[in-house]
C-alpha cells in the first residue's frame, strides 16, 4: 500500500527549498522577494490542486491589497502585469532554482533579489534627491536649504511629493522592515482624502451597478435573485445616495450626443474609455441633481458607456490625423534635426520556446531623425520622424531618409529649400545631406542653416585665437580649453575682474525670461554676474551639460563657470578669460 504524501512539507523538505519555509504573508508592509515566494509555497500547500497561473493571481491580489493599505496614494502597475511578474518569479524562476536548472548567474542575482521590495509600484525613476537649487526642483519657498526627492515619471504615474521618502525607504531597505512605521494617524492627510473618499466610492458602486445591468440585458434567462437584491439595495438608498443604474436602449433609439472635446481630453491624459464613461456619467447626475440641464432634457438620454467613449476617442483620432495632413502635400521648406534619446521605450522582436514571435520592451538608445514643416504660420510643426543607425548616420543615409519623406508627403517637387544644422554631415560638399538629397531630386535646393548656430561663429574665432586649435570634438590644447575641462560644479565664487556690456541697463519682462531654454537663461545670468561683479547663487548652482564643439552654449557656460571660479592667482588664465568675456559681450550687442 502505497504511503499518501502530505499537503504540507517536512522540514527536511522545505529546507531545500529557494527562499525559505512556507509562511503566510505579512500585511503590515509590502513584502520582500523572499516573503512573497515562501506565501507562495504556502498557498500551494494550502491548495495542491490549484494552478500554478491562478496562485499568482491569489499572490498578485494579496500584494495589491497590502499596497493600498499601507499607502493609497502611491500608483501601482496594473494587475495583468503584476500577476505575470508574480508568476515569473514564484512559479518559473524559484521552481527552475529548486530543480537546480537554472544558471549559476541568474541564481545569485534572484539571491539578491530575495531580501529587497518586491516592487509593484508604477514609478520607474530612481527618486533622485537634489538640493533646492538645482534646476529639477520647483521649489517656491525663498532661501530653502532643503533636499527635495524629484519624481521624473509622467503624470500617470507621478509618485505624490508626501510619499516619495516612503517609496525610497522601502526600495531601499534589505529584509521585510522598513525605517517608516506605523504611527499616530495624520489628521491633515486624513482630512484631505476624506473629501473625495466618498465621490470615489460612489463612482466605484456606480461602475458595479453599470456592470451588473449590462450583464443583466445580455442574459437570456432573468436572475430573480440578482433583480430581488438589488430592488432591496434601491429601497434602502435615500433620496441623496440614490444611483441611477442605466437601462439598455430601446430598439432603434440611440445616444447620438457628440463629445469631441472630452474625447481629445481622454486621449491627452491617457484616460480609459471605461473610467471615462463613469466620470461624464457622474458629472451628468451632478448637473441633473443641481437643477442646471435645460427643461425636457432626460439624462437618460445622454449617458454614455465604454463603447460610447471608445467610438468616440476613435472619432477624434481620425480628425486629428486629417488636420495633421492638411496642407502638407505641398511643402515648400522641410526642416531636419537629429538626436541620439536615452532609456527610450522601444519593442523588439523575439521567439519564444514555442517558435512564435512576441514583441519584448526594452529601453536603449534611439537616434531619431525629426522632420518638420517649415512654412507659413505653422513653422516649426511636426511633420514625422525615423529611427536611424547610431553609427554610421552618414549624410548619404540622412539624404536618402529625407527624400523618402519628401515623396512620403508628395512633395518632391514642390521643395525648395531645407533647415538644417550646420555641421558636415548636413552641409558637406561632397557626401552631406544637402548634396544626396539635390542628386536624389535632380534639382538644386535652397540651405537655410541653423541662425542659432551662428551665434557661435565669432566667439569659436576669439576662443581659437587666444587658446589655439582643437584636437578632439571635447578636448582642446591650449590652457583655457584644458581649464575648461575640468569640473568647476562644485567650486565657489572667487573675485573676478568685472567688464561692463550693452546688458548692464536691460531689463527683461517674466514672458521673455520663460520663453529662454535653460542654456540661453544660464548664460544670460553668467553675463549678468560678469557686468555686476556677482553671479546669481541660484544659477551658479546650476549644473552645465557636458562639454562638446557642437554644443557652444554649454562651452560658453563653462568659460564664463571657469572666469567666476578660478582662483585670481592664475592671472594669464583670468586675462584670457575676460578677453572672452569682453568679446562676448560685444557679441551679444
Amino acid at each position: 500500500m502505497s504511503k499518501n504524501k502530505l499537503a504540507v512539507l517536512t522540514r527536511s523538505e522545505s529546507a531545500t527549498k529557494f527562499g525559505g519555509q512556507p509562511s503566510p504573508l505579512d500585511t503590515t508592509e509590502p513584502p520582500t522577494l523572499r516573503q512573497v515566494i515562501q506565501y507562495s509555497y504556502f498557498l500551494k500547500n494550502s491548495h495542491p490542486n490549484v494552478k500554478d497561473y491562478d496562485i499568482a493571481k491569489l499572490i498578485a491580489n494579496d500584494l495589491f491589497s497590502i499596497w493600498k493599505a499601507v499607502n493609497p496614494r502611491l500608483p501601482l502597475y496594473d494587475e495583468k502585469y503584476v500577476v505575470q511578474l508574480v508568476d515569473r518569479m514564484c512559479n518559473k524562476k524559484a521552481k527552475d532554482i529548486n530543480r537546480k536548472s537554472l544558471s549559476a548567474a541568474q541564481t545569485h542575482n534572484m539571491e539578491e533579489k530575495l531580501d529587497k521590495l518586491l516592487d509593484i509600484s508604477a514609478c520607474t525613476c530612481k527618486l533622485s534627491v537634489y538640493p533646492c537649487d538645482d534646476k529639477a526642483v520647483k521649489c517656491k519657498e525663498e532661501n530653502c536649504n532643503e533636499k527635495h526627492i524629484v519624481c521624473t515619471c509622467p503624470p500617470s504615474k507621478k509618485v505624490p511629493v508626501e510619499d516619495r521618502e516612503y517609496l525610497k525607504d522601502q526600495r531601499a531597505k534589505v529584509g521585510p522592515k522598513g525605517s517608516f512605521q506605523l504611527g499616530p494617524v495624520d489628521k491633515a492627510a486624513v482630512k484631505r482624502e476624506s473629501r473625495f473618499a466618498p465621490e470615489a466610492e460612489r463612482l466605484q458602486k456606480q461602475e458595479q451597478q453599470m456592470h451588473l445591468s449590462t450583464c443583466a440585458s445580455t442574459s437570456s434567462q432573468p436572475n430573480h435573485l440578482e433583480s430581488s437584491s438589488e430592488d432591496e439595495s434601491k429601497d434602502n438608498l435615500t433620496d441623496d445616495d440614490e444611483e441611477f443604474t442605466p437601462e439598455r436602449c430601446p430598439s432603434g433609439t440611440y445616444n447620438v450626443t457628440k463629445t469631441p472635446r472630452y474625447a481629445m481630453e481622454l486621449i491627452r491624459g491617457n484616460v480609459s474609455s471605461n473610467l471615462g464613461a463613469s466620470l461624464a456619467n457622474a458629472f451628468l447626475l451632478d448637473l441633473q441633481a443641481m437643477d442646471l440641464l435645460k427643461p425636457g432634457i432626460d439624462v437618460k438620454d445622454m449617458l454614455v458607456d465604454k463603447s460610447k467613449m471608445d467610438r468616440e476617442k476613435a472619432r477624434m483620432k481620425v480628425k486629428s490625423d486629417e488636420k495633421h495632413n492638411e496642407g502638407l502635400e505641398e511643402l515648400i521648406c522641410i526642416g531636419v534635426d537629429g538626436k541620439v534619446d536615452k532609456d527610450t521605450l522601444r519593442y523588439r522582436e523575439v521567439n519564444d520556446e514555442n517558435g512564435e514571435t512576441k514583441l519584448k520592451k526594452e529601453k536603449g538608445d534611439e537616434h531619431h531623425l525629426t522632420f518638420t514643416k517649415e512654412t507659413g504660420t505653422e513653422s516649426g510643426s511636426y511633420l514625422t520622424h525615423r529611427v536611424i543607425p547610431i553609427k554610421g548616420a552618414t549624410g548619404v543615409l540622412l539624404g536618402k531618409e529625407v527624400a523618402s519623406v519628401l515623396k512620403e508627403f508628395n512633395s518632391v517637387h514642390t521643395v525648395k529649400a531645407v533647415l538644417v544644422d550646420n555641421t558636415n554631415v548636413n552641409t558637406g560638399a561632397m557626401g552631406g545631406l544637402v548634396t544626396v538629397l539635390e542628386n536624389e531630386i535632380k534639382r538644386k535646393l535652397h540651405t537655410i542653416g541653423c541662425s542659432l548656430h551662428q551665434n557661435e561663429l565669432p566667439f569659436r574665432a576669439v576662443f581659437k585665437h587666444l587658446d589655439g586649435s582643437t584636437k578632439s570634438p571635447s578636448a582642446f590644447t591650449g590652457p583655457l580649453g584644458k581649464l575648461c575641462e575640468t569640473d568647476h560644479h562644485d567650486l565657489p565664487q572667487v573675485n573676478f575682474t568685472k567688464v561692463n556690456g550693452p546688458l548692464d541697463q536691460m531689463e527683461f519682462d517674466e514672458e521673455s525670461l520663460d520663453d529662454l531654454s535653460s542654456d540661453q537663461r544660464l548664460l544670460l545670468e553668467y553675463v549678468r554676474g560678469i557686468s555686476h561683479g556677482k553671479v546669481s547663487p541660484r544659477f551658479a548652482a546650476w549644473k552645465i551639460g557636458p562639454l562638446n564643439h557642437a554644443c557652444w552654449f554649454n562651452l560658453v557656460d563653462i568659460s564664463n563657470k571657469t572666469d567666476v571660479s578660478v582662483d585670481q592667482r592664475c592671472l594669464s588664465y583670468k586675462k584670457g578669460f575676460t578677453m572672452l568675456s569682453s568679446s562676448l559681450l560685444k557679441c551679444m550687442q
